[in-house]
C-alpha cells in the first residue's frame, strides 16, 4: 500500500508552495462510511461490497484558493483484478446540496507538463542570475582613485587583476552551486510526481494502491457562505464511492 508517511509528506511538499491560510476540511459520512484519523488528520473510510476506498487530505487541510491535493487508497475486495483509472474520478462541487461545477482532476501527465514548464521559467532565472553574477565579476577590480592636493582634485582609474581573479573565481563558484542546486530540486520534483501521484492501475484481489489525487480549487462563488462543498466519486470495478466533503476556514 503506497499511502504511507513518504506519500503523504511528498504530497504536502507539492501542494504547499509557501506559507498560506490553511482550510479544514470535514466529511458527510454515509451509512456506508466512517470517520476516522490517520496521523492526526481526519480521513474517511467508505466500504462496498466490492472495494473501500480511504482519502484524507495530503496536508494538516487545505491551502485556502490552492489546487486540493488528497492521498487515496483504494482495496479490490474481489477475487478477480480491477482497473483503478484516474479518468473515474469525478470531482463534483455543490451548492446548498445542488450541483455548481464540476472540478477538473489533474492526471499525471498533466502535472509533469505543469512542472517541466515551472522548471523552464526557473532555468530563465538562474541563467539570467548567472549571467549578472558574470558581468559584475567581470568588472571588479576596476575603480577610480581620488586624490587631493593644493593645486585640485585629480581622478585616477586603476585595475587590480588579483582581485578581478578572485571577484570571477568567486562568481563562477556561486553560479554552479546555484545551478546544481536548480537542477537537484528539479530532480527531485519530478521523482516526487513520479513516485506519489495516483495513475491507472489494476488492482489485483486483496490488494491496496494509492497515491495523490489533485483537482483545481472550488470556486468562492459556489461557496456557501465560507464553507466551499464538493463530492469526490470513486469508481472502481462496479462499485461507485461518493464522499462529501467540506472545506472551511479554520476557527
Amino acid at each position: 500500500m503506497k499511502t504511507g508517511n513518504t506519500v503523504i509528506a511528498a504530497g504536502v511538499a507539492l501542494a504547499l508552495g509557501g506559507c498560506v491560510t490553511t482550510e479544514t476540511v470535514s466529511y458527510k459520512a454515509s451509512a456506508t462510511q466512517q470517520n476516522v484519523i490517520r496521523d492526526g488528520v481526519g480521513a474517511l473510510i467508505s466500504s462496498q461490497p466490492s472495494s473501500v476506498v480511504m482519502l484524507r487530505p495530503a496536508g494538516r487541510g487545505v491551502p485556502a484558493g490552492q489546487r486540493p491535493v488528497y492521498v487515496l487508497a483504494v482495496q479490490n475486495r474481489t477475487p478477480k483484478p480491477v482497473d483503478l483509472r484516474v479518468a473515474d474520478i469525478k470531482v463534483i462541487q455543490t451548492k446548498q446540496g445542488q450541483y455548481a461545477r464540476a472540478l477538473n482532476v489533474k492526471t499525471y501527465e498533466q502535472l509533469v507538463d505543469e512542472e517541466k514548464t515551472r522548471q523552464v521559467f526557473a532555468a530563465i532565472g538562474v541563467g539570467l542570475g548567472a549571467a549578472g553574477n558574470s558581468i559584475q565579476a567581470a568588472n571588479a577590480g576596476h575603480g577610480t582613485a581620488t586624490t587631493h592636493t593644493p593645486h585640485g582634485t585629480y581622478h585616477t582609474t586603476y585595475y587590480s587583476p588579483a582581485a578581478n581573479q578572485i571577484a570571477v573565481a568567486n562568481a563562477n563558484a556561486q553560479n554552479n552551486r546555484n545551478i546544481a542546486a536548480f537542477a537537484n530540486q528539479a530532480e527531485a520534483n519530478m521523482a516526487a510526481l513520479e513516485g506519489n501521484v495516483l495513475k491507472d492501475n489494476t488492482v489485483m484481489p486483496g490488494e491496496w494502491i494509492g497515491g495523490t489525487v489533485t483537482f483545481e480549487p472550488p470556486r468562492k462563488e459556489y461557496a456557501d457562505g465560507k464553507a466551499k462543498s464538493y463530492s469526490i466519486g470513486v469508481k472502481i470495478g462496479e462499485d461507485t464511492h461518493v464522499i462529501e466533503i467540506t472545506q472551511a476556514p479554520g476557527a
